[in-house]
């Protein structure tokens, strides 16, 4: 981020991420901490101010360097790591992301093209069968 520290927004959003995955019944939110930690830590490479390591390098640069400057020098290395980052995490945890995905083509197929399993399927009615439920039971108290 450009404005906050990746320490910063890992620790403000660690808490989002965890209420999230108890809302959703979620059992193991290792995965999407593990990816916020991760895609924050890339993400912060990108920008002068994103993370202590970057603002050293730029007050010791002899030239002034600029923003744009800055960036355009690192986007292939971010780029890299996010490419690394997402293989490993299709690879480690895919099967807790994609719940009863049958491998990595369709797991890209469910980022991608909007596709579900049938295990996602029954979770998603499940979920619109609670609301409806609620909705009923307000509606008539």
């Amino acid at each position: 981020s450009a404005a906050v520290m990746n320490d910063s927004v890992v620790l403000i959003f660690s808490g989002v991420v965890v209420d999230l995955c108890v809302r959703h019944k979620v059992s193991n939110s290792l995965p999407y901490l593990l990816s916020l930690a991760t895609t924050a830590n890339i993400g912060s490479a990108l920008t002068m101010t994103g993370n202590p390591q970057n603002i050293l390098i730029v007050s010791l640069a002899y030239d002034d360097i600029g923003w744009a400057e800055f960036a355009s020098n690192m986007i292939l290395p971010v780029l890299a790591a996010t490419i690394i980052n997402s293989i490993m995490m299709f690879v480690y945890y895919g099967s807790e992301l994609f719940p009863g995905s049958s491998g990595i083509m369709e797991n890209i197929g469910i980022m991608f093209a909007g596709k579900k399993t049938p295990e996602m399927l029954a979770k998603e009615n499940a979920f619109y069968a609670r609301q409806a439920a609620a909705k009923e039971a307000a509606g008539e108290e």
